[in-house]
């Protein structure tokens, strides 16, 4: 190969805040692992496999649907309060709606 054909790689610019709304959903990863958050409306914030180490928030006032594969390796916070995964996880996969009653967002099992 020709060094002269080869561009340098960019940089991606991490995301750490995707959509908008006053409550917020959290996944710190210390493992690789599968992501799918879904708005109210049908529409996806995140589908795909997310990295070890990343932090992704993802911010609504509509009710999300989450799905997470490898879930033993996600730590999820609600409005910063640490949800654990036990009542929504079967087979290492976890499966939620973060949903706002009162003002409150809170974890329900789909």
């Amino acid at each position: 190969l020709e060094s002269a054909r080869l561009s340098p790689a960019k940089p991606l610019a991490p995301v750490a805040n995707t959509g908008t709304g006053d409550h917020s959903l959290s996944l710190s990863l210390s493992a690789a692992s599968w992501v799918e958050v879904i708005q109210a409306d049908g529409t996806r914030l995140e589908y795909g496999l997310l990295s070890a180490g990343s932090n992704k928030t993802y911010r609504s006032d509509q009710p999300l649907d989450v799905r997470i594969g490898n879930a033993s390796g996600v730590q999820v916070s609600i409005d910063g309060k640490s949800i654990g995964m036990d009542d929504f996880r079967r087979a290492n996969v976890a499966r939620f709606r973060m949903q706002t009653q009162d003002g409150t967002a809170s974890a329900t099992s789909l």
